[in-house]
């Protein structure tokens, strides 16, 4: 008879999707929360990743839905392990002028970013680089909550042209950035 607990539990779970679905949302308040980045862009060369260590995120929820992220990043902390590139990165997000990236999820719907399980979610997130605001909606998924935070992933595509920004070239411009770069977060979120 015991071992037929974890079927009949698991087959609970499965016949109840709204159980699932409460027990993976979360609780009104504020949240101390990271996030580890990586982006990952192509050149008319090669393709290229880097990464952005553990950035603080400022993380809130009120009535159950309403998501309020926020967060700024130094430039000099994104990292593609090639100084030389890196360099020319941070001249692109004009570092000496505009030293932080800034991130911002403003009044977004939690049922929205999370529609349920396995499902993939969408979240508005703005983006201040160089001294202009641009709104992109992200890509979330991966939803994993407890009683006292949780994760999920946030993928965004990202125009440089649309941010703005002139992608950098090297060898006299015969190697030049595509316009587009992912930017794949983890953010782990804990009460």
């Amino acid at each position: 008879m015991r071992s037929l607990l974890p079927v009949a539990y698991l087959a609970c779970l499965l016949a109840c999707p709204g159980l699932l679905h409460a027990q993976t949302t979360f609780a009104n308040g504020t949240y101390a929360g990271s996030c580890s980045v990586r982006f990952e862009g192509k050149s008319n060369l090669h393709g290229f990743t880097g990464t952005i260590a553990k950035v603080p995120l400022s993380v809130s929820l009120q009535d159950g839905d309403t998501l309020n992220m926020t967060t700024k990043v130094a430039v000099t902390s994104l990292n593609t392990a090639k100084p030389a590139r890196d360099r020319e990165m941070w001249k692109m997000f004009q570092s000496d002028k505009f030293p932080h990236l800034g991130v911002q999820v403003r009044n977004a719907s939690l049922k929205a970013a999370y529609p349920g399980p396995g499902k993939t979610g969408k979240l508005p997130v703005t983006l201040t680089i160089a001294g202009h605001s641009k709104t992109v909606t992200g890509r979330t998924q991966n939803f994993v909550t407890g009683t006292n935070g949780g994760s999920f992933d946030l993928a965004l595509t990202l125009s440089l042209k649309d941010l703005g920004l002139n992608a950098p070239r090297a060898l006299a411009g015969t190697i030049r950035v595509k316009d587009t770069v992912t930017v794949l977060c983890k953010v782990e979120l804990e009460r």
